[in-house]
């Protein structure tokens, strides 16, 4: 009888090279945070105390292997259902933000925590990774396990910049409603938060009331995986 010998999954083939390539990348930003050459430059969000102020080449691994290659980083199929709980991980010792929907699948990174603008103060980017991902969870809970209706937005609280969910489009940041507090350049310019935000996820636009942006959070989380 002819040989039944089984064939390599290629789709299972690609995404162990994406996550290797992954792993590497972080691996890269690791080691440039002691480089004194390189200079922190912010891209990415995928949502503790700061948004990360990424170096030049964790901007490259955000934009491009964010954006094409960790589409295929898991096995997450394009219908994968709604967010159900977010989760602090962990990978080469840089902490980031993931979403984790009913069916089992993750979603790519929401944000990679690298910046140690806030570390002097005990807020290191594993506590800011724990503490916000425990913000969104409570947001999510409190919003009746769904994130419908709920928007990202910029504001300033206690004279800094920061990050909040909201509710409404005519809403702003608060101290009851703060996601992170942004540091360096992002809080010189914090819509270029919310304007990197939606760039990563596809069909997620913003919406402006008044001059001031606006994400829509489902969107942007369902758009991740």
């Amino acid at each position: 009888m002819p040989s039944t010998a089984q064939r390599p999954n290629p789709d299972v083939t690609i995404r162990q090279h994406n996550w290797d390539l992954f792993s590497s990348k972080l691996r890269q930003a690791k080691h440039s945070r002691s480089n004194p050459t390189i200079h922190p430059d912010h891209v990415h969000p995928t949502l503790a105390e700061t948004f990360p102020s990424m170096r030049t080449n964790l901007k490259l691994m955000l934009t491009g292997l964010i954006a094409t290659s960790l589409a295929s980083f898991t096995s997450t199929p394009a219908s994968a259902q709604p967010a159900t709980a977010f989760e602090c991980r962990s990978s080469d010792n840089v902490n980031f933000t993931v979403a984790l929907a009913r069916n089992g699948a993750v979603s790519d990174p929401l944000v990679v925590w690298t910046s140690d603008a806030f570390s002097s103060s005990g807020y290191t980017p594993e506590r800011r990774c724990q503490a916000v991902t425990g913000r969104l969870n409570t947001l999510l809970d409190d919003n009746g396990d769904t994130l419908a209706g709920l928007y990202l937005t910029v504001g300033r609280v206690n004279g800094q910049s920061v990050v909040c969910s909201v509710a409404s489009t005519r809403s702003g940041c608060n101290s009851d409603n703060v996601l992170f507090t942004l540091s360096g350049d992002n809080s010189r310019n914090p819509e270029r938060v919310l304007y990197s935000l939606s760039a990563r996820g596809s069909g997620t636009s913003i919406q402006e009331s008044g001059g001031v942006p606006y994400v829509n959070l489902e969107d942007l989380v369902n758009a991740s995986f």
